[in-house]
């Protein structure tokens, strides 16, 4: 028993720290969109394009 509550916690560690690791994967992508996008607008802007 005591056995088979250690197997659960790690678990639970492991598919959080995978949740952590997936959100923080998000998070730097969408930074990297936001970037290419404001990028994306001043070049237009520049060269008179729409």
């Amino acid at each position: 028993r005591q056995c088979n509550l250690l197997r659960q916690s790690t678990t639970t560690r492991n598919t959080s720290g995978f949740q952590g690791q997936k959100a923080e994967t998000l998070t730097q992508s969408n930074v990297l969109g936001r970037n290419r996008y404001r990028f994306f607008n001043e070049e237009n802007i520049q060269t008179g394009g729409t």
